[in-house]
């Protein structure tokens, strides 16, 4: 009658939802570049005014960027129609908007945010100690490729990130698809799992706390049955035990017959 929960958490959870990110991501810049923008343009969508707020005004046609053009490939969106009535200087000339995009990009990818993102993101769905060297390995690359193009730089501070993970996991002894890798270490005061071993012992501790309440409410449920039961027999022993003597009452008195 009492349902039993016997299951445990996906290992591969982490890595496909982390996939599927990936994923669609890179559908996202597929329809943006066929739209006709390309990797410099998609960088400075994701974050505008990052990317030509305060702009030195050598990269874009002596004036700053106006917070009018900000603010329209802001409403437009990743994957918006890209905007054709951007007026400010930086913008002029196909060449000059080349070189604005270009400045803006590489700020976007020297952003802090985007290995820290990766790496939270990667603790969230259960791997804090990979998401630390992911986020790591990714400030580190970032660092390393100050001054290269934003293409190079982003997939640097992505394949940072990936060794950066693959680092902290090994010294940690975890295999993200082995639930019972690495140590038992958890986040004293908070219980928050930091290991798959320590998330799997968690997972199992609060299984036989369910499976315990679960067995009290069965035998609560059963000693009541059982008393329900007790009751009505005794009710119908009693029942039959006065039918008894009524019927011999009948039949030995005199009135009776």
């Amino acid at each position: 009658m009492y349902g039993v929960y016997t299951g445990t958490e996906n290992p591969g959870m982490t890595r496909g939802r982390q996939a599927e990110a990936a994923e669609q991501g890179m559908l996202g810049l597929s329809n943006f570049m066929a739209m006709g923008g390309n990797f410099n343009d998609f960088l400075v969508r994701m974050a505008p005014q990052r990317a030509l707020g305060n702009l030195p005004t050598g990269l874009t046609g002596g004036q700053a960027i106006k917070a009018s053009d900000i603010a329209m490939l802001k409403k437009a969106g990743p994957f918006g129609q890209l905007p054709s009535a951007l007026t400010s200087a930086g913008f002029a000339t196909p060449d000059a908007r080349k070189a604005t995009m270009k400045a803006g990009a590489t700020r976007v990818a020297g952003m802090k945010r985007i290995p820290i993102a990766a790496g939270a993101f990667q603790a969230i769905q259960g791997d804090p100690i990979g998401g630390l060297g992911t986020a790591g390995g990714g400030l580190i690359a970032q660092g390393l490729l100050r001054a290269a193009p934003a293409p190079v730089r982003i997939a640097g501070t992505l394949i940072g990130g990936m060794i950066g993970s693959g680092v902290t996991q090994g010294i940690a002894g975890i295999n993200p698809s082995n639930p019972l890798s690495g140590p038992d270490i958890s986040i004293p005061g908070l219980d928050i799992p930091l290991t798959p071993y320590a998330r799997t012992k968690q997972q199992r501790e609060r299984l036989r706390e369910l499976n315990k309440e679960d067995l009290e409410q069965a035998q609560e449920f059963q000693r009541k049955q059982m008393a329900m039961q007790l009751a009505n027999s005794m009710l119908m022993g009693q029942q039959q035990i006065s039918g008894t003597l009524a019927n011999t009452m009948l039949q030995t008195s005199p009135f009776g017959r």
